[in-house]
């Protein structure tokens, strides 16, 4: 969810600025805009539903149907923001060249900061929740989240610790996976895919249905070394890269699209089915990256912003891609004080409705605001002089 800088050639992957004239380049970079605005939004948008809706056995089972499928529906569209800003990762870092003093250079311009940045806000947060509790700071609970050895008491802050796990080991795999076999590296996205996402989704219905221990699919290959669920998501963007011009070309037919849209909605609402068929069957599940529809949703959904090289809005979509990441780090507050201080609304749906573009609104413009002092825009939201 990092702010990639605009213009600048030594921001782009390799073979972009090494193979396409400066037109392209700047479409391509539009277009990546246009995915993290959207994937920012959903991303909001999730956490709204998560925190009026807190879906879980005892409220679900108060809703009516049409509710559920509200609650789900919202909650579910939110969770494709993740797996788009990971593909963005992916898509742009990846291809990158890490030889030579290069990894250096990576780490200096991009993990440093982004580490110190964190570092400030898990600060910032601790200092939240006290004031937000009305209780006393806690020195020992600061410390141990500082280190990353327990879990930051907002729910928008588990992304961060695995981004930077990213980034610490992305220099390193980035020069393995350019020099391997599309073929090869296409057999080994789908074990991952088989084995991190077909066999747990499918272990959930066991789980449902009281299916014994011994009878269960579970999956028994550690498949971590490979990067994981979210690694899986990173190759994704790697591969729409790799092959971008294929893939352009075969977008380039309507009936494709039209596959891809139904593909993807198709998938969407077999997700939110899904959980309303464990919840029915007293199994609270919210749907997780690990779901095995998940990348495909994910996948969709890139593919069909990335066919519009330039909307209306376009000067608006950059701004809100610069400060994407600053939107994701202040959001979180905004809901608790808005909730807590602000809306007084009874009715769930009603209160999502106004809740998501209120709080987008507030921390595209607190982000904005604060960041027109230099220093606070570039250590506190990563923003980059354009």
């Amino acid at each position: 969810m990092v702010n990639v800088p605009k213009n600048k050639k030594s921001e782009l992957p390799i073979n972009e600025h090494n193979s396409d004239d400066i037109g392209s380049r700047r479409e391509r970079l539009v277009t990546l805009d246009q995915i993290r605005a959207v994937a920012i939004f959903l991303v909001i948008t999730n956490h709204c539903f998560e925190l009026v809706y807190n879906p879980n056995l005892s409220t679900v089972s108060c809703f009516s149907l049409k509710q559920q499928l509200f609650c789900f529906a919202g909650f579910t569209a939110g969770r494709a923001g993740v797996p788009l800003f990971l593909m963005l990762t992916g898509y742009l870092l990846l291809q990158r060249d890490y030889s030579g003093n290069n990894i250096k250079l990576f780490y200096g311009k991009h993990l440093i900061p982004l580490l110190l940045t964190w570092e400030i806000w898990i600060l910032i947060y601790n200092v939240f929740l006290m004031l937000y509790n009305n209780t006393d700071f806690n020195v020992f609970m600061y410390i141990r989240n500082a280190l990353f050895i327990e879990h930051t008491e907002l729910i928008h802050t588990w992304y961060m610790p695995v981004i930077i796990g990213v980034y610490l080991f992305l220099p390193f795999v980035a020069q393995v996976v350019v020099k391997m076999n599309g073929k090869v590296l296409l057999m080994l996205m789908v074990v991952v895919y088989m084995y991190n996402f077909v066999v747990p989704s499918f272990n959930l219905i066991q789980l449902a249905n009281h299916v014994g221990t011994n009878n269960q699919f579970i999956n028994q290959l550690n498949l971590n070394f490979g990067g994981g669920i979210y690694g899986l998501y990173l190759a994704m963007g790697y591969v729409f890269n790799r092959y971008k011009r294929e893939i352009e070309k075969y977008f380039s037919s309507i009936s494709t699209r039209v596959f891809i849209f139904g593909l993807g909605l198709l998938s969407f609402w077999l997700t939110v089915l899904y959980q309303l068929f464990l919840y029915h069957r007293g199994y609270s599940y919210n749907v997780w990256y690990s779901f095995f529809l998940m990348p495909v949703i994910g996948g969709c959904l890139f593919s069909l912003i990335s066919i519009r090289k330039r909307t209306i809005l376009y000067r608006l979509t950059e701004k809100i891609s610069r400060y994407s990441f600053g939107m994701y780090l202040t959001h979180i507050m905004i809901i608790y004080i808005l909730r807590e201080k602000a809306l007084k609304i009874s009715d769930r749906s009603t209160e999502t409705f106004v809740l998501i573009p209120v709080v987008f609104f507030l921390s595209f413009a607190t982000v904005h605001l604060l960041s027109r002092i230099s220093i606070v825009g570039r250590w506190l939201f990563l923003v980059r002089k354009e």
